[in-house]
């Protein structure tokens, strides 16, 4: 390979993320080495470091030092993207799938009620499932969406389908922004018990309030995520 021909760091980390997505990697792997990196593309090992670094700061991998990089396949990052949980899935090479809990007309609670800014005695929708990736349980979500948004939701199979393809293709809403609070919570009862098989445990808590291009809030919704399949990545950048 000539000096002309040789893949910038860029073009290299592109390659690497993709055979990561692409591959059969498991959670915790051992990825190439820097030295395996700079062999295989002719490259300096400060550009296979640099590639590395790369992969580390997008979450794909991970570090223990002494022992090399690892692959990290609980990482999900949402930073500047609006995804659904099918698509984050899809992302992480996991099939996604659903069990429909409760789905049915319902007067909100008032912190959906006000912010979804709905009048007092408007119906919503409550969409109540387990979200499974590759067959396991991974969160318990429960959506508030008024009915006026969206009639005649419960036309369709939320066992099945997903809620943000139908809010996009059949409803035709633009998503423009979410907001997103996260904590780590105790969790007791049904959480628990669908999420770990126990009556007690600790989950990743994420409260979601969907907008549209009109600052309509489209959706409000509290998920749990299983804290030892669920990661959550943000990166900032100083102006």
């Amino acid at each position: 390979m000539t000096a002309k021909d040789k893949l910038t760091t860029s073009q290299i980390t592109d390659i690497l993320s993709k055979e990561i997505e692409d591959m059969d990697y498991s959670e915790n792997d051992k990825f190439a080495t820097e030295r395996e990196i700079m062999e295989r593309f002719s490259i300096s090992r400060m550009t296979a470091r640099q590639a590395l670094n790369f992969l580390v700061a997008k979450g794909i991998l991970y570090r223990i030092k002494g022992r090399g990089a690892f692959v990290n396949k609980r990482i999900i990052q949402r930073s500047h993207t609006i995804y659904s949980f099918t698509e984050l899935m899809k992302e992480r090479g996991m099939a996604a799938g659903s069990k429909l809990i409760e789905f049915k007309k319902v007067i909100p609670p008032e912190i959906a009620r006000l912010n979804l800014a709905m009048s007092e005695g408007e119906f919503c929708y409550l969409i109540k499932r387990i979200r499974l990736a590759d067959g396991e349980p991974y969160a318990y979500e429960i959506i508030y969406t008024p009915v006026s948004l969206v009639p005649n939701l419960d036309e369709y199979d939320l066992e099945k389908d997903s809620f943000y393809r139908i809010l996009q293709q059949e409803y035709h809403k633009e998503f423009s922004y979410d907001k997103k609070t996260i904590s780590a919570v105790k969790t007791d009862g049904e959480v628990s018990q669908a999420l770990y098989n126990n009556d007690h445990a600790i989950a990743l808590k994420i409260l979601d309030i969907l907008y549209d291009v009109n600052h309509n809030a489209l959706e409000y919704a509290e998920s749990w995520y299983h804290a030892e399949k669920y990661s959550y990545l943000s990166i900032s950048v100083k102006k």
